[in-house]
């Protein structure tokens, strides 16, 4: 992801001087065309002078169809690094830095070339679900995988847990009601299909939330480990688990 960065810096550096070269050749141009709009016909000086602006402008159509050229490879590689940030997103979600490209996608290229900071380390994943209980007293706990740093672990968590954390976030930061949280539903909420649709929003809510974090704790980005994690969202915490979360770790030790 940083290689593929810094071929893009390198590429759109390329692509600003080509259009600064361009301005500034167009500029040459039209007084070369004004002055010859001005001249008197007769003598073989204007007319050396005359063929030294038709060879100025040939040259401005080449460097016009290089920088075209350009122009195509950069677009190409915005598109290849979309296709590779889709990529990345699918395995370890969002982070700060993909906004980069998002902003080169909308054609705003201020700021492109200014340093960025390096993200926190922290990447989340909900690979499963389980089915806990009997009856109506019967729960589906989600499977929270986290990675901060060097460290890694699961918490186990109900969705009304879920919707818990999101209300209390919202109140803090009121962007996050923009983020798509699945809605309650009390018929029909158990079936398998309803349920995976339910993890992958999930999935990508808490990603979105993680990456929200990341950019208002400067804390979390100087130390991404999981103490300084929990301590920011206690939801993540094994201590505060639920007792399917507290077997599930205690049958892992064991």
């Amino acid at each position: 992801n940083e290689k593929l960065s810094a071929e893009l810096k390198q590429i759109t550096l390329s692509h600003q001087n080509s259009v600064k070269e361009n301005e500034v050749l167009r500029s040459q141009l039209k007084k070369y065309v004004g002055a010859v709009q001005i001249l008197e016909s007769g003598s073989a000086e204007e007319r050396v002078y005359e063929q030294k602006l038709v060879e100025v402008a040939e040259m401005h159509a080449e460097l016009m169809e290089f920088n075209d050229h350009l122009h195509a490879r950069f677009k190409s590689a915005v598109n290849f690094l979309h296709h590779m940030r889709a990529e990345l997103i699918d395995l370890r979600g969002p982070m700060p830095t993909d906004e980069l490209v998002d902003r080169i996608e909308n054609d705003d290229l201020s700021g492109i070339l200014e340093s960025t900071p390096s993200p926190a380390r922290i990447s989340v994943w909900m690979p499963s679900v389980f089915l806990r209980g009997h009856g109506p007293d019967s729960s589906h706990f989600y499977q929270v995988f986290i990675r901060a740093g060097e460290e890694e672990w699961n918490v186990y968590r109900r969705y009304s847990e879920f919707y818990e954390l999101h209300m209390q976030i919202a109140k803090k930061f009121p962007i996050v009601e923009t983020y798509n949280f699945p809605p309650k539903k009390v018929l029909g909420n158990k079936g398998r299909r309803f349920v995976e649709e339910r993890r992958k929003v999930l999935q990508t809510y808490i990603r979105l939330l993680i990456n929200n974090i990341i950019r208002n704790h400067e804390k979390i980005v100087s130390n991404p480990t999981k103490q300084t994690l929990v301590a920011l969202l206690p939801f993540f915490s094994e201590s505060l688990s639920s007792d399917w979360d507290k077997k599930q770790h205690d049958s892992a030790k064991s």
